[in-house]
């Protein structure tokens, strides 16, 4: 008689089938593009996938190797300066790099910033601190290089608070991705914020920064991602909650006044700058950042997530697993209530959104494939 599969394993198969349903949804799409045969692509990429998740468990010498490690870290790091060498930014369809670069051009020459258009003729939707995050690499001749920095303190971080085995596994796992490379390709900085905030997170989680002991940091930290997109929130709040719970009421105010002061700090400069334009111009980076979201979409995904952080129960794996569910569900609901709206499927609708949950279902897949349960990452003693 057979056993029922255990939760771990539930827990597996749906981070893996996210991982091969976002991935293979860009094969789709641009894929598709080229040759109708699309889905021998999907069909394909599955197989070796399939083959890749077989492996984790098998040659253990590989998997312990820090020079397999550093040589797959560098051969990366070399394709993507190679890629942003042949590949001309202008002729990108798409303009999250020129809503940080000409932000950065017009504020260094003098001009309120967020009235800057990309090279699309569109608006800048970042926040301060991350525009500003970008600046050390707009002197270096190319916003882009920071996804270089991001996944250096990834590589960094990975292998002290995960262990080389699961840094190895994430990494490849990652480097497998076309919904990565496609990213890189277009010089898009959305899934290099989700990895930043991931490495933060998981760094402060493995010293067991303490949320009651050092609520002002977390305040700190919180209120700089908000400053970067306001979906970062989304696993800040599930890490968070249950230690929230467990404060005082002093605390708790605390924490939500003394983040929401420190993120409304962030936008002082710019407020005084032109206060009318950062706060009431139909293109401002509140609207752009909140226009495709819906109210259907929060009153089914608070709950949701509600639920998501209550059940994890400081184990940092399972952590990982339900902010994987929890962005991965916000961009299936907003896809369905706009696909409603717009009364077609083909509305063209930026499936690059779905790399928020990325770095977490790497992570999740690979500690569980290494039978990590890494209980001790915590935020509360």
């Amino acid at each position: 008689m057979q056993s029922r599969p255990t939760q771990k394993q539930i827990a597996l198969l749906l981070l893996s089938l996210i991982y091969l349903l976002i991935n293979s949804l860009f094969i789709i799409r641009y894929l598709g593009r080229i040759t109708p045969l699309f889905y021998l692509g999907v069909a394909g990429y599955t197989v070796v996938m399939l083959f890749v998740f077989w492996m984790f468990n098998r040659m253990p010498s590989v998997w312990s190797s820090k020079y397999v490690y550093v040589a797959l870290v560098v051969a990366t790091l070399g394709m993507i300066l190679l890629l942003q060498h042949l590949i001309d930014p202008y002729l990108v369809q798409v303009d999250r790099w020129s809503a940080i670069h000409n932000f950065l051009s017009r504020m260094l020459d003098g001009q309120y910033p967020y009235a800057a258009q990309t090279h699309l003729r569109g608006y800048g939707s970042p926040f301060p601190v991350w525009q500003i995050f970008h600046l050390p690499f707009y002197l270096l001749g190319d916003v882009g290089y920071s996804i270089i920095f991001i996944l250096l303190v990834f590589a960094f971080v990975m292998v002290k608070a995960l262990g080389l085995s699961i840094a190895m596994k994430m990494w490849l796992l990652l480097m497998l991705a076309p919904s990565f490379w496609y990213e890189i390709a277009v010089r898009s900085d959305l899934v290099g914020n989700f990895i930043l905030c991931f490495s933060v997170i998981c760094w402060l989680s493995y010293k067991q920064i303490s949320l009651s002991e050092h609520i002002f940091l977390w305040c700190g930290v919180c209120a700089a991602f908000l400053s970067t997109r306001l979906s970062t929130i989304v696993p800040f709040a599930l890490l968070l909650f249950p230690a929230f719970l467990k404060l005082s009421w002093k605390k708790r105010m605390e924490l939500i006044l003394g983040t929401l002061a420190l993120f409304a700090l962030t936008f002082l400069p710019f407020a005084l700058w032109d206060g009318n334009m950062l706060f009431f111009f139909e293109y401002n980076p509140f609207i752009l950042q909140t226009r495709q979201g819906t109210w259907q979409d929060y009153a089914i995904m608070l709950p949701v997530c509600l639920l998501l952080a209550c059940t994890w129960k400081e184990n940092f794996v399972c952590w990982l697993s339900h902010v994987s569910y929890a962005l991965f569900l916000f961009v299936v609901v907003t896809f369905f209530f706009l696909a409603v709206k717009h009364d077609t499927l083909n509305f063209g609708f930026d499936i690059t959104y779905f790399n928020m949950a990325l770095p977490f279902c790497v992570a999740a897949i690979a500690c569980l494939a290494s039978n990590k349960s890494l209980s001790i990452m915590k935020v509360e003693k």
